[in-house]
């Protein structure tokens, strides 16, 4: 009866109904396994409906691992939503197809298949710290933000380099920028300190005199790394005593965390 209903084509026609039944398309996948893929694959990219082509992809996923080469020889020539929706899916797959390539959806004119592309490279630690770079080159917030979140943990040292141009030159948005002064404190040393201490501290034209700068984001930000990491350097001392007799409740704040944060020592 099987063998019957595929000779006629009948999950071909399930699939170009106007209204799609879910629950008999999946019990055909289900008997039919991969050599249904590339029917679900051209019913979910001919779909202007994306809830209908996410739940074409869920079908595809339940099929396993082998749906894999058949959604990667879909991928060049989808247009750029359904190949950012055909990585997510490959995303998902315990292993990719053999031969596929994502780096080549890097240099996309579509961010958010570029951030997919960020993501799955990330799964690989081989290629880690050259996708983290990829990521905070990006011209797009979204992609850089998958960036920065991966080199919260571990940031390579050309990354924290890039960070603090991007965030001098202002490119990014303010939560990406304070996200980037944090990472920075992974490179624990004077010159990070100085950098730090350019957004926390400034100097009063009459008298000439150190005093803060305002609290934005970014200062807040750089002060906390600074009283988290540095409170007892005496480079900071002047920013440390002056963020403690702030008539800013928030800056006060900064330290007295920083201050209750740090074990005490007999």
């Amino acid at each position: 009866m099987w063998e019957f209903l595929r000779g006629e084509r009948i999950l071909e026609t399930l699939l170009g109904q106007p209204r799609i039944d879910l629950p008999l398309i999946a019990r055909f996948v289900r008997r039919i396994g991969v050599d249904a893929a590339s029917l679900l694959l051209s019913a979910a990219i001919a779909s202007d409906d994306a809830k209908v082509r996410s739940q074409f992809f869920e079908l595809l996923e339940s099929i396993g691992t082998d749906v894999g080469v058949a959604v990667g020889a879909r991928m060049p020539d989808a247009p750029p939503p359904i190949q950012r929706e055909l990585l997510a899916l490959l995303g998902r797959l315990p292993v990719l197809p053999a031969g596929f390539s994502v780096r080549a959806y890097l240099d996309s004119e579509e961010p958010l298949l570029r951030r997919e592309a960020v993501r799955l490279l990330l799964r690989n630690p081989v290629d880690r710290d050259e996708t983290i770079m990829s990521a905070l080159s990006d011209t797009d917030d979204r992609v850089v933000f998958v960036g920065l979140t991966v080199a919260q943990e571990k940031c390579p040292a050309a990354g924290i380099d890039l960070i603090r141009q991007r965030v001098d030159r202002g490119e990014l948005d303010s939560q990406l920028r304070t996200m980037g002064i944090r990472i920075a404190a992974q490179q624990h040393n004077a010159e990070t300190l100085a950098w730090f201490l350019s957004y926390v501290v400034t100097e009063a034209h009459w008298p000439r005199r150190p005093k803060l700068r305002p609290s934005t984001p970014e200062m807040l930000a750089a002060l906390s790394m600074i009283a988290a990491n540095w409170r007892t350097d005496p480079a900071a001392a002047t920013a440390i005593k002056l963020a403690e007799h702030s008539k800013d409740a928030e800056v006060r704040a900064k330290i007295s965390r920083a201050r209750a944060s740090t074990p005490s020592t007999a």
